[in-house]
């Protein structure tokens, strides 16, 4: 893992032995397996209620009432389609596009109503043009974001909008461990690369949903080049959220040690790294996602918090912001909810 000592940007190393590493994630990849194909439910920022991360989104969206009514949308990186479809449901008038870097999920994506087409090339060979651009969790991916977004910005109209999300490494360092990771993210140099790229943002980069970061910016007439941030502390925030990490990691390895029935609490990148650091004393995964309980992750069974088995410790390794709030939650039931330790400031 490198850091940028021209703006602080936390990055992977790009080189080939990582790029062979991606291309094997890519071809196995498979969105959402475990909830059957179902985006994941999240928090809103703000609300007690659970909703698809795409719901949340476009629900923001339109309250920001910046929209038109009618408009084509070019979603970058669409998988499955979830955001599409969310979008679609609230704004009828519109035309929904896609990209992917190949076309398994063609025959879903046809099915949408008002999905007018998927674009498997190069970035360059997009054609159309387009009201809006979203990429979420798809710009972290991309190895030069400044250049990605540049050509995004060409395939936009004269007022395009552009939304993104990534996630956010300081909120939930569990985020450093994703392998096919170029760029982490912070909410400055985020902003920075929209502004590089030609891309103007029209309000703070924030969390719409706990640990991602939200950026929506308008298409401007010239990119801001050398708009960089410096660096800051970014070295010392990296420090202290890599310490974080080893400390959970090494929690949740005593703790499983001296269980005799240990599950993980979560399906995604953080219950993942955990299973594999715990030495195979992982027995199962819990989850509150209806549509997740009752599958298998990693071979071992997702079960629901109702089901675990009185006296089992239940390793809660998710951001602190959402663990702290789960562990209380179960802290009476007949199982050991074990939650992390705060993050430093």
């Amino acid at each position: 893992m490198f850091r940028c000592e021209h703006c602080g940007a936390v990055q992977a190393p790009v080189d080939d032995a990582w790029r062979k590493q991606v291309e094997r994630i890519y071809r196995a990849y498979n969105t959402y397996a475990a909830a059957g194909g179902k985006e994941q439910k999240v928090m809103a920022s703000g609300s007690g209620a659970p909703d698809s991360r795409s719901r949340v989104l476009v629900e923001w969206l339109r309250s920001l009432r910046l929209l038109p009514e009618q408009g084509e949308l070019l979603d970058v990186g669409c998988g499955r389609g979830s955001f599409l479809e969310a979008f679609g449901s609230l704004f009828p008038d519109w035309g929904l596009h896609g990209t992917e870097f190949d076309d398994k999920n063609a025959a879903v994506l046809a099915a949408i109503p008002r999905f007018k087409g998927l674009q498997t090339g190069r970035f360059e060979e997009i054609e159309g043009s387009y009201s809006l651009v979203s990429m979420l969790h798809v710009l972290e991916h991309i190895e030069n974001p400044v250049q990605c977004l540049a050509t995004l910005r060409e395939k936009g109209s004269d007022n395009a909008l552009l939304l993104v999300q990534v996630p956010d490494w300081s909120s939930n360092p569990f985020a450093l461990a994703i392998a096919d990771h170029a760029t982490h993210f912070t909410p400055e140099i985020l902003a920075s690369v929209a502004r590089a790229a030609g891309w103007e943002p029209v309000a703070p980069v924030t969390q719409v949903v706990p640990k991602e970061l939200t950026l929506l910016a308008r298409a401007s007439a010239v990119a801001m080049q050398g708009v960089f941030a410096s660096p800051g502390d970014s070295a010392s925030l990296l420090t202290s959220r890599l310490a974080w990490l080893e400390n959970v990691r090494k929690q949740a390895v005593a703790t499983a040690s001296e269980s005799n029935a240990f599950g993980i609490f979560g399906t995604a990148v953080a219950g993942t790294w955990l299973a594999g650091s715990c030495n195979g004393k992982t027995q199962f995964f819990v989850d509150e996602d209806t549509n997740r309980i009752g599958s298998t992750h990693l071979g071992l069974p997702i079960m629901s918090p109702a089901d675990v088995p009185r006296g089992a410790d239940v390793f809660v390794g998710l951001a602190p912001v959402v663990a702290e709030r789960l562990a209380q939650k179960y802290a009476d039931g007949p199982a050991h909810f074990h939650g992390v330790p705060p993050l430093p400031q």
